[in-house]
């Protein structure tokens, strides 16, 4: 499976938080190229990138994706396409949530609403699909126990994702806060895609390193070979 192998129809909406952005296209083509995957890695590799290659096999149930500020959902259809069992929770604020749904309708990746639970072990998240929900960083009183409220869930998310959502100081707390709130201490690993350039990267990276256990600066070297750029950074967080 390739980026383009899925054609998304979006709407033509000049709307900064619904454009694909080239962070989240590179940090998609990183997690296609590094995650899920069973090739073996170099015991030179650091921890954090072996952590990455996740596999359900570990857990017995679905492994269980969050995205923060999904934008046009690009990255939360492409990772639920990137293995059987990956079942990702796609979020939003706001009017954008709306445009979460439509565009997985489109691309047939919106988890069904009457997905069964006795095969896969959770009634939350459904493998294969993406489940698209309101999260406000800054006003959301739910726990992690109220994103998956259903007696055979396992509460506990497995990946956070995020990109380009460091614009400013405010942004790059909400997303700590939030990672914080739903990310499990040395469980919970986090891909986060930041543009060099916004004004809250610089905080986000050195808040990272004081309140989790390591962050990993990904190299460029092992980016995807035809996904390269010297504005952006891949960061590998263990909550």
């Amino acid at each position: 499976m390739t980026l383009w192998d899925i054609i998304l129809d979006f709407d033509r909406i000049f709307v900064a938080f619904l454009k694909v952005w080239d962070c989240a296209v590179l940090t998609t083509k990183f997690l296609e190229k590094h995650a899920f995957s069973p090739l073996s890695l170099s015991p030179s590799r650091h921890d954090l990138l072996k952590k990455l290659h996740l596999t359900s096999g570990l857990y017995h149930r679905p492994i269980q994706v969050l995205e923060l500020g999904t934008g046009t959902v690009l990255l939360s259809i492409c990772l639920a396409k990137m293995g059987p069992n990956i079942a990702v929770m796609s979020t939003e604020y706001g009017p954008a949530v709306d445009h979460l749904l439509r565009n997985c309708k489109r691309n047939k990746m919106l988890q069904p609403s009457n997905a069964s639970s006795s095969a896969v072990h959770t009634t939350t998240l459904t493998p294969g699909f993406v489940n698209c929900r309101e999260l406000d960083w800054y006003k959301s009183t739910e726990t992690l126990l109220d994103l998956f409220p259903n007696k055979l869930d396992t509460a506990i998310i497995d990946l956070i994702v995020v990109t380009d959502c460091t614009l400013c100081e405010k942004e790059s707390r909400g997303v700590l806060n939030m990672i914080c709130k739903y990310g499990t201490p040395n469980h919970t690993i986090v891909v986060a895609g930041v543009c060099k350039e916004r004004e809250g990267t610089k905080y986000f990276v050195e808040a990272s390193k004081q309140v989790f256990a390591d962050l990993f600066v990904v190299p460029h070297a092992i980016y995807h070979e035809d996904y390269q750029s010297t504005r952006h950074d891949v960061l590998l967080i263990q909550v």
